[in-house]
């Protein structure tokens, strides 16, 4: 593979509302918002889809399976199993603010299975296991996962929030799958 290959830039489109005023009145365009992320060695850009959860919407924007070791600033880990590492950007649709877990999600295979997130890969790069979202503010961050080898992930089981008592906009579905494409877990 090139090093051209490596750093690809995957552009991702979101589609977002824009209100403009003129003259008093108020008009709604769609614009375009363009994500980009550079794509890093076995990386691949997950489908630009926004789902709703709770009181989140959420983009996946890449994804890799078959990671073998990783290295953290105080840890190396050399899992059981090859990790997946899915990319997330995830929205406040809500003016207050609301909790996101990432011990919650799953990474769920072909074949129904849903695999939890690493707990020691999530600790070796950081990731928290949980992240207070401010209304209508934006995290991205990586889910880790160590699914059976050889085997295929299907979608991320995303759940958003389940706190009620200070939304001010109504909550979505308490969980939605999002589509993975690409991604095998390794052998």
């Amino acid at each position: 593979m090139s090093s051209t290959a490596a750093t690809l830039t995957a552009s991702l489109a979101l589609v977002a509302t824009v209100a403009g005023c003129s003259g008093g009145s108020s008009a709604h365009r769609p614009a375009q918002v363009l994500i980009r992320e550079t794509l890093g060695p076995g990386e691949v850009a997950l489908p630009a889809v926004e789902h709703v959860s709770g009181h989140f919407s959420v983009r996946l924007l890449a994804g890799r399976c078959g990671i073998t070791f990783l290295t953290g600033t105080h840890a190396e880990f050399e899992p059981k199993n090859p990790l997946c590492r899915l990319h997330e950007r995830i929205e406040s649709r809500d003016a207050s603010y609301h909790s996101f877990r990432t011990s919650r999600q799953r990474l769920v295979l072909r074949d129904g299975t849903a695999v939890a997130p690493s707990i020691d890969a999530m600790q070796i790069k950081r990731q928290p296991d949980a992240v207070t979202v401010g209304g209508r503010d934006v995290v991205e961050l990586d889910v880790y996962f160590e699914p059976p080898p050889g085997t295929v992930p299907a979608a991320l089981r995303f759940y958003g929030d389940t706190d009620t008592g200070k939304s001010v906009a109504p909550p979505g579905p308490p969980s939605v799958d999002l589509p993975l494409t690409g991604l095998a877990s390794g052998k």
